[in-house]
């Protein structure tokens, strides 16, 4: 996978694309964590 593929899907996958989520099996335990998560010195 190229660098801007795989950048296109991380930026799916934490705006909250429920397609792509569906297709990569995420649980709600995981969604949750996805959408508590802050960068790096960001907390």
């Amino acid at each position: 996978m190229k660098k801007g593929e795989k950048a296109e899907r991380l930026e799916a996958l934490f705006r909250g694309d429920g397609d792509l989520r569906s297709a990569l099996a995420v649980t709600e335990e995981q969604a949750a964590k996805i959408a508590a998560w802050l960068p790096e010195g960001m907390k």
